[in-house]
């Protein structure tokens, strides 16, 4: 692998392990399942 693309490699591995030691936010409900259930339509 030449120097350049080591490095991009090296970049992406680093987000890769960021992202995954991140704490990742609930996800918050907006009421569509009740607004737009089977019954409502």
């Amino acid at each position: 692998m030449d120097e350049r693309s080591q490095k991009f490699y090296l970049v992406r591995l680093d987000a890769t392990e960021l992202a995954r030691s991140s704490q990742h936010r609930t996800h918050q409900a907006n009421g569509d399942k009740q607004r737009y259930n089977a019954d409502n339509i």
